[in-house]
C-alpha cells in the first residue's frame, strides 16, 4: 500500500474537525504534497496512478492557495527529495515569482531531469505557459 493510499477518497485533505488548528491542518497539507511528490515520481509510468497523485497533490495547492498559504510550500524548498523541491518551486511561482524563479535556476543547473524540468518550467513561465487554474 502506497503513501497516497492515506490520502485517497472523497477528501483528499482530511477533515479540519479532527482537533487539528488551521496553522497545523496547513502544515499537514504540506506534509501531504510532499508525500505525494515523493509517490508520484515513484513510480512514473503508472500513468492511472500518477494522475490520480497529481490530481491530489493539485486539490491541496488549491486549497492552500484560496486559503491564501501558499507561502508554505516555501517549507519545502530545502527538502531532501529534489522532486519536492521542484514541485513546490513551480506551485510557488503564483505566489512569489521571484522566489520561486530563485529557486528553479538553482535547480536548473543540476545535471539531469531536475535540471532539464525546471529549465523547462523558468521558459514556459517567462513565455505566460503556466497555469494552474484548473
Amino acid at each position: 500500500m502506497g503513501i497516497a493510499k492515506e490520502f485517497s477518497g472523497p477528501n483528499v485533505m482530511g477533515t479540519k474537525s479532527n482537533g487539528l488548528s488551521k496553522i497545523n491542518y496547513m502544515d499537514e497539507l504540506v506534509k501531504k504534497f510532499a508525500l505525494l511528490t515523493i509517490e508520484k515520481e515513484s513510480d512514473p509510468f503508472n500513468s492511472k496512478k500518477a494522475n490520480r497523485l497529481f490530481d491530489q497533490r493539485h486539490a491541496i495547492f488549491k486549497t492552500l492557495q484560496k486559503e491564501n498559504k501558499l507561502i508554505d510550500l516555501k517549507q519545502l524548498f530545502d527538502h531532501r527529495d529534489l522532486n519536492v523541491v521542484l514541485a513546490a518551486a513551480t506551485h510557488y511561482l503564483v505566489e512569489n515569482p521571484k522566489e520561486a524563479l530563485e529557486k528553479l535556476s538553482d535547480l536548473s543547473k543540476i545535471d539531469g531531469i531536475i535540471g532539464f524540468a525546471a529549465k523547462n518550467w523558468i521558459e514556459q513561465w517567462k513565455n505566460g505557459e503556466v497555469n494552474f487554474d484548473y
